[in-house]
């Protein structure tokens, strides 16, 4: 039987499925492997029961010339566990940065659908890492009224490569009620594409609380561009300042960013390594 090697590493609870397809010398301990990964493949491994278990699967390809000229050592292609195709993901690339470091040292720069993610290893020791992670600028639109099944809600749409849809919440709100109306919102028509969607509790100057329903996942334990799509909303509109700890079912992310300055915002959270084995290619 024809397998495909993996390792499953985790982000704040957000975890993944790793393949190494990468054909460069530096690629990894094991050789390449040239089975196809494909989003029926990735369907089967996600499943909790019957599979590995993941909320998206990460490939790891050769980047493109363009990308390679202009500082990428990888290119990181994203799956949901649904098996749809996903532009970025941020507790995803800090677990690739986890993977990679053996080979490439500190520093990776990613190429993504969303664009070049640069990622910098803070700190770490076997297994285990604090990766500080560029995410570009955020891109915040305008607030708008959403109705979903008679409920009228109150959002700001962001992108950090991918879209979001940022609604604030009261104190109550719960994760029972991001199962109810976020699957809703994820697919509502006004979003022809899907669209991720945060639930935020402002707690503090420089505190969020976050609930995210993700789009081709579910609800997660962290999403981290959720996370930072939540901060450049909530700091775009004065809710709060400074460097922000931003706290989901997970753990926390350190989200910096300055809407007034037009630099890049910055997330910063650990990555482990879980596992490692084969699975089924077909």
């Amino acid at each position: 039987m024809t397998t495909i090697r993996f390792t499953k590493l985790e982000g704040l609870g957000n975890d993944f499925v790793l393949v190494d397809q990468r054909v460069a010398p530096q690629a990894s301990e094991t050789a390449p492997q040239s089975s196809e990964v494909t989003p029926q493949w990735c369907c089967k491994v996600a499943d909790r029961v019957q599979g590995v278990g993941c909320d998206q699967v990460l490939v790891l390809q050769p980047p493109s010339s363009e990308a390679r000229a202009r500082g990428a050592a990888i290119q990181m292609v994203i799956y949901n566990s649904d098996g749809s195709e996903a532009e970025m993901c941020g507790n995803g690339v800090r677990a690739a940065a986890l993977y990679v470091l053996k080979n490439l040292g500190a520093r990776t720069v990613f190429e993504t659908k969303a664009g070049l993610i640069e990622t910098q290893v803070m700190d770490h020791k076997p297994g285990w890492a604090q990766v500080r992670v560029n995410m570009g600028e955020p891109v915040v639109g305008e607030s708008k009224e959403l109705e979903v099944g008679g409920k009228k809600f109150q959002y700001t749409s962001a992108s950090m490569g991918n879209p979001h849809v940022v609604i604030f919440v009261n104190e109550s709100w719960t994760h029972v009620e991001t199962c109810e109306w976020g699957p809703q919102i994820e697919s509502h028509p006004q979003f022809p594409g899907r669209t991720n969607v945060e639930f935020v509790k402002v707690t503090g100057i420089s505190s969020l609380d976050v609930s995210v329903w993700e789009r081709g996942a579910g609800l997660t334990l962290a999403c981290g561009t959720g996370a930072c799509a939540a901060a450049a909303v909530a700091l775009s509109s004065g809710r709060v300042t400074g460097a922000l700890d931003v706290k989901l079912p997970g753990g926390v992310l350190r989200i910096d960013w300055r809407p007034d300055k037009g630099l890049p915002l910055w997330m910063e959270g650990s990555a482990t390594e879980i596992s490692s084995g084969e699975f089924p290619a077909s």
